[in-house]
C-alpha cells in the first residue's frame, strides 16, 4: 500500500526491455524470460515467465504494439 510509481515529465516516452535466461539443461525446453515497459520512467507493464526463447521476444513485441496504440489513442483522444 505504500508503494507508488513516479513518472517524469516525459510521459509520452515509451521504453521497453526484454531478456531471457539461457537454457542450462539440454533436456529443458523452456527458459525464464520477461519484459518491462516504462513510460516517463515508471513501469506500466511487466511480465516474467517460463517460455521458449523464441516466444519471449514475440510476446514483448505484441505488448509493445498494444502500448504504442494505447498511447496514440490517448494522445489523439
Amino acid at each position: 500500500m505504500s508503494y507508488v510509481i513516479h513518472y517524469l515529465e516525459h510521459f509520452n516516452m515509451l521504453e521497453g526491455y526484454s531478456d531471457s535466461s539461457r537454457i542450462s539443461n539440454v533436456d529443458e525446453l523452456y527458459a525464464t524470460s520477461g519484459y518491462v515497459f516504462t513510460i516517463g520512467g515508471g513501469a506500466v507493464s511487466w511480465r516474467s515467465c517460463k517460455q521458449t526463447i523464441f516466444t519471449a521476444l514475440d510476446t514483448a513485441s505484441v505488448e509493445a504494439d498494444w502500448l504504442r496504440e494505447l498511447l496514440m489513442y490517448l494522445h489523439d483522444g
